[in-house]
């Protein structure tokens, strides 16, 4: 479990969770599967947009524990003005309907839905000005390949040098995804699926090639032509295209590409270490966006074809000549933010990032897909080795074979204000990482085979409400809390919020420390999983709230409208959205130790 805690808040809150979490390791199976025959599948369904009365009852349900905790003696009453409000949105010919009738019209017009197609990106990741580390993207760190001699693991190399292990590492993992990607291509992934169907499988192209460009008032994808043969390495601050296919589109070998690395790394040795231009993605987006239009005013023809190659490659891989301090705390600070935001581009959708003792990383920008996806791609890669023995000295010595690599070098014509926006960002990603806690906790007494078969219980539930329960012991309160719910059963269907926080669940933490009889307190926990379960169940199947109320708002025409409707200014709308528990299921694995994401401003993010 990792999660993200903003300095100055008691240690208290990952005590209180251990005394109750089940496991926060929970095991992880690849959902990837191989079929000799391309997948031919009917079209998934669309997703919905709910009925309005049903949306309304909902929220009306989440909200009796935010009014509960807030309006003690007043519930009553101030629950029955929510209730009146609910209805006025709900009334035939009234306002809500006719932000209904128009959110209906845009999903009839939409290709694939009317989240997705119109407004998720853009509203969720694009229109947010702060810096993308820590803020916005995810990372994954991988266990440690089982085929490198446990010395060279356990050893931190001299900062400055590149290691025969290091590449040998990257050049595998660098392969390995591209199988998948060959795969993809052929139709040969089976998709996704849950015993209510198949999941959308559209997010997994969305790993390779694309690139975050941004852009003001709000960011934009680039998304290339599939013809792209090439990915980025980042080396000291240097940046080169390499081209990973052969000219007739085959994959190069795994020890082609080990040799191109060690080409690479030789040059840049041989070079002062270059003006880091990848470390401007860490800048607050209008000010990386204004670094962006300068670059290319400096240099039309230079720049903007550095820029056009870098956003246009497959993905990233960023070779550092050093290890961060062992253990976990380097290992999350190298995989989230490098501490100062050098040798990264955080606006590519996926880089695997390895130090110089092998040990490695995955790191990608949020929007065009979400963290599970590439954790599903990543156990793939991970399933094989960089094999036994020790690396080939023929591989180091092919390198200097200028015909066997098609690398090139990006150049870049800078001034004085490109090394201000550098070290300008290098002080905001140092800000960002110092402003923000990792941890994991491993819970080992038991697992989900035990919530499981003996509790008898959804691990997923039970979780969250041991996470429940180690918030109100420490703060004394409960809190709005978010998790992540799948909505790819439907066409390009990607996240719905699932509400954990319920009238249930606040009457089980309460009695759990109450002087209550043990089977009254295990009869609340009973309802409060079985609370959740359902909650769950209408986020994955398009019924619950959180999405279509934003659609509704956004429907919404102050000219000819007047205001919203009262339902929407509360304050205990606002209230009930603030996510101070942002927490996901993209659980810790046997090839990947765990996981991290943004969370709110002052809260945590929690994946267990």
């Amino acid at each position: 479990m990792s999660a993200f805690r903003i300095p100055g808040r008691s240690q208290t809150f990952r005590s209180a969770l251990q005394d109750f979490s089940p496991s926060a390791r929970r095991m992880s199976t690849t959902r990837v599967d191989l079929n000799s025959e391309p997948a031919r599948l009917p079209e998934l369904p669309r997703l919905p947009v709910p009925p309005l009365e049903q949306s309304a009852n909902l929220y009306l349900r989440s909200i009796v524990p935010v009014l509960l905790q807030s309006s003690g003696a007043d519930f009553e009453k101030e629950y029955e003005r929510r209730q009146v409000w609910a209805s006025q949105l709900c009334a035939p010919g009234g306002l809500g309907q006719r932000l209904q009738d128009r959110l209906i019209d845009i999903d009839r017009n939409s290709p694939n839905n009317w989240l997705d197609d119109n407004y998720w990106m853009k509203l969720a990741y694009h229109s947010a000005r702060s810096p993308l580390p820590v803020n916005s993207n995810w990372w994954i760190l991988l266990k440690h390949d089982r085929d490198i001699p446990a010395a060279v693991i356990e050893s931190v190399p001299e900062t400055g040098r590149f290691t025969d292990w290091q590449l040998r590492r990257a050049a595998t993992l660098i392969h390995r995804f591209m199988i998948f990607k060959e795969m993809l291509d052929r139709q040969e992934i089976i998709p996704d699926s849950s015993r209510a169907g198949r999941f959308c499988m559209h997010q997994y192209d969305c790993l390779y090639g694309i690139t975050r460009i941004p852009n003001k008032p709000h960011d934009h994808l680039n998304i290339p032509k599939r013809t792209a043969r090439h990915i980025l390495i980042l080396a000291r601050g240097h940046i080169y295209s390499l081209d990973i296919l052969a000219p007739d589109h085959s994959l190069l070998p795994a020890k082609q590409i080990e040799a191109s690395l060690w080409s690479i790394v030789n040059h840049v040795t041989l070079h002062a270490a270059a003006a880091p231009i990848g470390s401007l993605t860490g800048l607050d987006r209008d000010q990386w966006t204004d670094a962006r239009e300068h670059l290319l005013s400096l240099s039309p023809t230079v720049n903007r074809d550095s820029l056009s190659k870098i956003e246009d490659g497959l993905f990233a891989v960023c070779l550092d000549d050093s290890t961060r301090p062992a253990g976990l705390q380097g290992h999350i600070r190298t995989a989230s933010t490098n501490y100062d935001g050098l040798n990264r581009w955080f606006d590519k959708s996926f880089s695997f990032i390895v130090e110089n003792n092998s040990r490695a990383s995955v790191s990608g920008e949020h929007s065009p897909s979400d963290a599970l996806i590439a954790a599903i791609i990543t156990d793939f890669v991970l399933a094989e080795g960089v094999g036994p023995g020790l690396c080939d000295p023929s591989v180091k010595a092919a390198s200097h074979d200028p015909e066997n690599h098609s690398w090139k070098k990006l150049e870049w014509v800078t001034d004085q204000r490109i090394s201000r926006f550098i070290q300008e960002s290098k002080s905001t990603v140092e800000a960002i990482s110092k402003d923000s806690d990792c941890d994991l906790l491993i819970f080992e007494q038991y697992g989900i085979e035990y919530i499981k078969r003996s509790a008898r219980h959804s691990p997923d539930a039970y979780i969250q409400m041991a996470i429940q329960l180690a918030w109100f012991r420490q703060v004394g309160t409960v809190v709005s809390t978010y998790e992540t719910g799948l909505t790819r059963l439907f066409k390009h269907g990607r996240t719905e919020t699932i509400r954990t926080l319920s009238s249930e669940s606040y009457a089980w933490v309460k009695a759990m420390d109450s002087e209550e009889d043990c089977h009254l307190v295990y009869n609340l926990f009973v309802q409060a999983i079985s609370a959740h379960n359902f909650y769950t169940k209408q986020a994955s199947l398009g019924r619950a709230f959180d999405r279509h109320f934003l659609g509704l708002r956004l429907q919404h025409r102050p000219s000819e409208d007047g205001a919203l409707p009262e339902l929407f200014t509360d304050p205990v709308f606002a209230e009930s959205s603030e996510w101070q528990l942002s927490t996901s299921g993209i659980s810790a694995g046997e090839r990947f130790i765990g996981t991290g994401f943004g969370c709110f401003g002052k809260g945590y993010g929690i994946n267990c």
